[in-house]
Formats: structure tokens, sequence, C-alpha cells
């Protein structure tokens, strides 16, 4: 009863981003706030998969940008910033205070990055210097609070991002990584994959 309260409740919100161009697919069976999403909004997309708790802020900062949920992930209170896509496989669970992020936001370079303030009062973004790639957390992984995932990363089956860490490189399957920037610490045991 409570979960189909939540999707009427949310439901004029969805309405609301799809008029704006959002393609919203989102399972019956789940948790999402809609008021947390924001920015360019114009073909891009959400999917969310059935079981799924969502309690991130979502900011497309591209149109035509994606994030894709799937089934039975958990994202507290944390941060998803896409320009291009993000992929969130089954059975993930994200803490609190995670910024996932998948483009640097701004060229190193100075002389490309100088107008980016009055660029974006106008509502404009140069993207043309500013790397982008994909980020791509797999099945059964859990990210620990405060972590930051950065643009390019695929984070391991399994894996597990310890609190606070800077994920500069991939993550290998069932490894335990910390630090910043994030290095393996530990091999998952065989015995603890179930």
């Amino acid at each position: 009863m409570l979960a189909t309260l939540k999707n009427i409740i949310s439901a004029p919100r969805i309405w609301q981003l799809q008029r704006r161009g959002l393609i919203v697919d989102c399972a019956d069976n789940q948790s999402i706030r809609p008021f947390r999403i924001r920015g360019k909004l114009s073909g891009s997309s959400l999917c969310v998969g059935s079981g799924s708790i969502v309690h991130a802020n979502i900011n497309f900062d591209r149109d035509g940008a994606s994030v894709v949920v799937g089934n039975r992930v958990f994202i507290g209170r944390s941060n998803l910033v896409t320009a291009k896509g993000i992929t969130i496989e089954d059975d993930v669970m994200v803490s609190w205070n995670v910024t996932v992020v998948d483009h640097d936001s701004h060229s190193i370079n100075y002389r490309q990055r100088h107008n980016d303030v009055a660029q974006w009062i106008h509502g404009v973004k140069d993207w043309t210097s500013v790397p982008v790639a994909e980020v791509r957390l797999k099945s059964k992984c859990w990210i620990g609070m405060n972590a930051t995932i950065l643009k390019g990363i695929v984070v391991g089956e399994g894996a597990v991002v310890g609190a606070g860490a800077v994920v500069t490189r991939d993550v290998p399957d069932w490894t335990v990584v910390a630090g910043n920037p994030a290095r393996v610490i530990k091999e998952i045991p065989a015995i603890e994959r179930c």
C-alpha cells in the first residue's frame, strides 16, 4: 500500500519531467525521489528496475544522457552526475554522500574553461574540451559513504569501495579498494562471494 501511495504521489512530478523531455522507464515496485532529478532532460533517459530504492540527486548535465539502475539496488542520498551515461547493475548498494560522475566538468586548460561561468549564466556549456566517459557499477558491488567514482570507471562485480575512497582506476571483481587514489587492499575469498 505504501509503495503504491509513493508512486501515486510521485506520478505528477514524473509527468512534469517527461514533459521536459526525460524518457522515464520505471518498474512498478520501486521507490524514487523524482524531485531530486534535474538538468538537461531533453532526450535524456532514466530507467529504474524492480525493488530498487533511489534517493540520490540525479543531474543530467547534457541532453541525451542516461542513468540505468538495475533491480534490487539501493542508492542513498548521493549524487549521480551524467553527461553521457551511468549504469548501475542489479543488487548494488551505494551508501550516503557518494558521488558518481562521468565527466571532468571542465578542461584542465584555463584557456578552454575561462568562459565557463559567463556561459552558464546563459544556460550554455561548451563540452568540446571536457573529457566524458561512461561509468558502470557491476552487480553485487557496494560503494561506501563519501566515496567518489570518476569518469570511465568500471567497479567490478562484488567489489567493495571503502568509505571516502576516490576511484580513479577500474576496480577488479571481488576486491576491496580504499584510499585516495583507491587501491586494492584485499581480495574477497570465493567462500564469501555467494
